[in-house]
C-alpha cells in the first residue's frame, strides 16, 4: 500500500488521467454521467495501489458522498467487519444506523454478511482506499479508533478481533494480556498459527520483556515442532530471572509451573527427562487444574516410552477423563489413542479397537482430525485395523499417522509411527519399505538422548520382519547412555555424573540399570569393558 505524502512525478498525473479518461470531442458532462453510472467497475479495475489511482477514486468516488458519510466511512475503515454498535461505540456517536442503512442501499461499496443484514463489509479495494485516504487526512486518530475497536471486541467476547485491533493501535500490553489468557483455546480449536502471527507484530524488545508471552511463544513454538525456536524463547524467560509469578490467565499456576509442563510434554527424544518434568509439574498442578490433563498424558506418553504400561495406563485414563470438561481435547484424543496402543501391547484386540474408533470420532466431532499434533490417532486407528487383518485401510491411516507426526516434529512420536507403519508393510510382504522406515528410525533413535523402550521396539520389529538378526548385546544405547558409559569408565559416580551433565540423580541411575539391561551386563566393570572393547552395540 502506498505511503502518505507525494511521490515524485505526482504534478504530471492529472494530466495523463485526463488524457486517458477524457477522450478528445467528448463533452464534460457525459463523462461525468458514464463515470457516476461505471463506478463500480472503476472500483474492480484499480488495486488501489497507486497515489495516482486514490487521487482519481478520492475525488471522483468518495467526494460523491455527504461530508458525513465520507468521514463515517473514512473513520470506519479501520474495522473488517462493521455493524451498528461496534460503529457507534468506534465513532463515539450514535448515528451508525442511519449511514449503515444508507450505504447498504446503494448496493455498491457496502456488503452484507448476514441474512439479517445486522453485520456489513466494505468492498475490499475501497477499504484499501478509504485507510489510505484515512492516514492521509487523520492519522492522528487512527490508534483510538483501532483501541475503541479492540474494547468492544473484548467486551463483546470477540477476542481474536480485539487483538488485531490492539497490536494494530500498538496497545501491546492489552494485546499481551488477551494472548496471555486466551492462547490455549486457540491451540485446541487448531489455530496456533493465528496465535503466532499476533506475536510475529509485536516488537521484540516487548515480547522479550513479558514473561507471559515468552511462554506462549515457547508453547506455540513447540507445537509447531521448531525446537530451536522454543529453547531460545525459553533462554530469553531465564534472563528474566525468578519464575514464581502466579497464577496466570490461562490457568498456570505460575509461570515455573507452565515452564515445567512445557518441559514434560515436548522432550525432544528425552524420556527420562520428560518423565522427571512431569513429576514436577503433578506437583504444581493438581487435579483441579485446567492443564492436569497435559501433565497427566505427558506422563503417560513419558511411561509408554519407557515401557512402564500400567503406569502409563494410569495416568492416560486420568487425562481422558478429566480433558473433555477443560476442552483439552488434543491431548485427549492423545490419551485415548496411546490406551489403544497400550492395549494392542497386550493383546486385547476387541479393546484395541474400540479406542481407536473412539479417538478418531473424538477427533473428527473437535475439527482434529488432520491436525498436526493428533497423529497418534492414526497411527493407533492403523495398528488396530491391522491387527484385525484390514491391511489396506491401516496402511492408507498409518501413513497419515506418519505424515502428521513428520510435521509435529518430535522424534519419539515420529519413531512410534514408523515402527507402526515398517511393522504393518512387512507383513503385506514389503520389505523393503520396511528395511528403509526402520533404518530412518535408527536415524532419529541416535539423535535421542532417551529413548526409553523405542530402540527395543525396533530392534523387535527388524527382528520380526526379518531384517536383522538380533545383536549380541541387546538393543543400541542412546546418546545419552553413551555419555553415561563414557563417565563410567572415567570412574565417577553416579551422583557426579548427574551433575556433570546436569541432570538429577534418579535420572542417572536409570540410564546406569538401561545400559546394563541392554548390554546383558550386571556391573560397572563388564559396562566399562563392553566399552573399551567397543563390543557394545553400535
Amino acid at each position: 500500500m502506498q505511503g502518505v505524502g507525494e511521490p515524485a512525478g505526482r504534478p504530471d498525473a492529472p494530466v495523463l488521467l485526463v488524457t486517458k479518461l477524457h477522450p478528445p470531442g467528448v463533452p464534460a458532462q457525459t463523462i461525468a454521467r458514464e463515470r457516476r453510472a461505471d463506478k463500480p467497475s472503476l472500483v474492480r479495475a484499480f488495486d488501489g495501489t497507486s497515489a495516482h489511482v486514490v487521487d482519481f477514486l478520492s475525488s471522483e468516488v468518495l467526494g460523491a458522498f455527504e461530508p458525513e458519510l465520507q468521514t463515517f466511512m473514512l473513520r470506519t475503515s479501520v474495522l473488517e467487519r462493521l455493524c451498528v454498535p461496534l460503529c457507534d461505540a468506534v465513532l463515539g456517536g450514535t448515528g451508525s444506523a442511519g449511514a449503515l442503512d444508507s450505504l447498504a442501499r446503494s448496493n455498491l461499496f457496502l456488503l452484507p454478511l448476514d441474512d439479517q443484514r445486522r453485520w456489513f463489509r466494505f468492498h475490499h479495494l475501497f477499504a484499501q482506499l478509504l485507510r489510505v485516504e484515512l492516514e492521509r487526512r487523520e492519522p492522528e486518530l487512527v490508534p483510538g479508533l483501532h483501541r475503541r475497536a479492540s474494547a468492544w471486541h473484548t467486551a463483546s467476547g470477540t477476542t481474536d478481533e480485539a487483538i488485531h485491533h490492539a497490536v494494530a493501535a500498538h496497545a501491546f500490553a492489552e494485546a499481551g494480556a488477551l494472548i496471555a489468557e486466551t492462547w490455549v483455546h486457540y491451540v485446541n480449536a487448531g489455530r496456533t498459527t493465528s496465535v503466532l502471527d499476533w506475536l510475529l507484530r509485536f516488537p521484540e524488545p516487548v515480547l522479550d520483556g513479558d514473561a507471559r508471552l515468552l511462554l506462549v511463544k515457547a508453547w506455540i513454538s513447540a507445537l509447531r515442532g521448531d525446537e530451536e525456536d522454543m529453547r531460545g524463547a525459553l533462554a530469553r524467560l531465564r534472563r528474566l530471572g525468578e519464575l514464581d509469578d502466579g497464577p496466570l490467565p490461562d490457568g498456570f499456576t505460575s509461570l515455573d509451573s507452565s515452564r515445567c509442563v512445557l518441559s514434560a510434554a515436548f522432550a525432544w527424544g528425552d524420556v527420562a527427562a520428560s518423565l522427571e518434568a512431569g513429576a514436577r509439574s503433578a506437583e504444581l498442578e493438581g487435579p483441579e487444574s485446567p492443564w492436569r490433563p497435559v501433565v497427566a498424558w505427558s506422563l503417560g506418553w513419558g511411561h509408554y516410552c519407557s515401557g512402564e504400561l500400567d503406569l502409563a495406563e494410569r495416568w492416560l485414563r486420568e487425562t481422558a477423563a478429566l480433558a473433555p470438561a477443560t476442552d483439552q481435547w488434543i491431548v485427549g484424543t492423545g490419551a485415548v489413542a496411546d490406551l489403544s496402543l497400550i492395549a494392542g501391547l497386550r493383546g486385547r484386540r476387541d479393546e484395541q479397537l474400540r479406542l481407536a474408533t473412539q479417538a478418531v470420532e473424538w477427533a473428527r466431532e473437535h475439527g482434529l482430525l488432520e491436525a498436526r499434533e493428533v497423529g497418534e490417532v492414526h497411527t493407533a486407528h492403523g495398528v488396530a485395523l491391522s491387527a484385525q487383518g484390514r491391511h489396506e485401510e491401516a496402511l492408507r491411516e498409518l501413513e497419515q499417522g506418519v505424515f502428521l507426526r513428520r510435521l509435529w516434529g518430535q522424534p519419539l512420536d515420529l519413531l512410534d509411527g514408523l515402527i507402526a507403519l515398517a511393522s504393518a508393510g512387512a507383513g503385506v510382504g514389503d520389505r523393503e519399505r520396511a528395511a528403509d522406515l526402520l533404518h530412518e528410525g535408527e536415524e532419529i533413535l541416535a539423535g535421542c538422548p532417551d529413548p526409553g523402550v523405542l530402540g527395543d521396539r525396533l530392534a523387535a520389529t527388524k527382528r520380526t520382519a526379518g531384517i536383522a538378526r538380533p545383536a549380541a548385546g541387546g538393543a543400541e544405547l542412546s546418546v545419552r547412555e553413551r555419555e553415561v558409559l563414557a563417565l563410567l569408565h572415567g570412574g565417577r559416580s553416579e551422583r557426579e555424573i548427574a551433575q556433570e551433565l546436569f541432570l538429577s540423580f534418579n535420572t542417572v541411575h536409570s540410564h546406569v540399570k538401561s545400559v546394563y539391561r541392554k548390554l546383558g551386563v550386571s556391573s560397572r566393570a563388564d559396562a566399562v569393558a563392553f566399552h573399551l572393547g567397543e563390543t557394545h552395540p553400535r
